[in-house]
């Protein structure tokens, strides 16, 4: 199976996206990070779990507010670009990012901070189909590297369970989708649909739904820029299923201690 589908993916193009696999790339890969991003991330949910909301300053996301349905708490994320770590308040969670370019691939670096203390770390490699991902929780002295390529109208997303390709435990995940734009899945290794991700799109704003035996969310995305294209071409709104309750709604790992 894994062998039929890397076949497949090699002889297919990024211009062929489908607009459900290129609007889940958006979500797998965090493109939506990129600063002046054609796709921002604007909400998430996942009905009777929480909800997510985001907002931007200057083309660059800013903060996030996160509720909880069960206790009806809300809890705020803050993003710094470009700054001092002296800036942070160190009063709640905050986000000290940076970023650079080079040609057509845009370099992040993110620290994760609660209330002063660094407790994950991320370093992210993005050009338009495809990502590098190293991640480091400090809390639990754990790596986690992973790569997901866009390729035609498939995602193949494979992780590593350490800090690169040559340490741990590889799995591969793989998105495919159907005929028509608005219905891709989630298969295993064996072949078998593990969810299915369905796309809507109004004007400029998208969404995608991630249905799975255990869990439903829904992504919304806008397009930030004016002309209005297929997907392929332009922005998304987003839907994503988390795998594993070790992580959170945007698929990071989940700190206990903050």
């Amino acid at each position: 199976m894994k062998k039929i589908l890397f076949c497949l993916l090699a002889a297919m193009q990024y211009a062929s996206a489908n607009s459900c696999t290129g609007l889940y790339f958006q979500i797998l890969s965090n493109l939506y990070l990129k600063p002046n991003a054609e796709f921002q991330l604007d909400s998430l949910s996942m009905p009777g779990v929480g909800s997510m909301k985001y907002s931007y300053a200057e083309g660059r996301l800013d903060n996030y507010q996160s509720t909880s349905y069960q206790d009806n708490s809300t809890t705020e994320y803050k993003y710094y670009w470009n700054q001092d770590p002296n800036k942070l308040t160190k009063t709640g969670y905050e986000y000290l990012m940076k970023d650079s370019s080079s040609a057509d691939t845009t370099y992040i670096s993110e620290d994760f901070y609660g209330f002063g203390t660094l407790g994950q770390q991320r370093s992210i490699k993005l050009t338009a189909n495809a990502a590098q991902i190293l991640t480091k929780s400090l809390d639990f002295g754990t790596s986690g590297y992973s790569e997901i390529i866009l390729t035609g109208d498939s995602i193949v997303h494979t992780t590593y369970k350490g800090a690169d390709k040559e340490s741990g435990i590889r799995s591969i995940d793989v998105y495919v989708s159907d005929s028509s734009d608005s219905k891709c899945y989630e298969t295993s290794s064996e072949g078998d649909t593990v969810s299915t991700i369905t796309y809507a799109s109004s004007e400029n704003n998208y969404t995608l739904k991630i249905q799975s035996d255990e869990f439903t969310t829904y992504y919304y995305f806008t397009y930030t820029k004016q002309e209005t294209t297929a997907i392929r071409k332009k922005g998304i709104r987003a839907s994503v299923l988390p795998k594993s309750r070790s992580f959170d709604l945007l698929g990071r790992t989940v700190n206990k201690k903050y």
